[in-house]
C-alpha cells in the first residue's frame, strides 16, 4: 500500500493523485481523485466491505489514504 514506485506508475497513468482504499490485506483499490472527492462515500465502501466481506484478521483499515504523486507521499484522509 504505501509502495510510492508502483503508486507513482498508477499514478502517472491517470494522470492525477490518488486515492487509496483498503480493501484487504491481500490488496487495495486506487481511484483517481478526479473521479471523486466525496470521501464518505469511500469512506463508507471501505467500511461496508470490511463489514461484510473480509475476515477481521485480513483487514487492513477502515480509512481512506491520498497519495499526491508531486511530493510522493501518502496520507490518510480526515474531514
Amino acid at each position: 500500500m504505501l509502495d510510492t514506485n508502483t503508486l507513482d506508475k498508477i499514478a502517472e497513468t491517470v494522470h492525477s493523485d490518488l486515492y487509496i482504499l483498503p480493501s484487504s490485506i491481500h490488496e487495495v483499490i486506487c481511484v483517481s481523485t478526479e473521479l471523486t472527492d466525496d470521501l464518505d462515500f469511500l469512506m463508507g465502501m471501505v467500511r461496508t466491505v470490511n463489514g461484510t466481506e473480509v475476515r477481521e484478521e485480513e483487514q487492513l483499515s477502515d480509512s481512506v489514504y491520498r497519495y499526491d504523486a508531486s511530493n510522493k507521499c501518502v496520507k490518510r484522509c480526515t474531514y
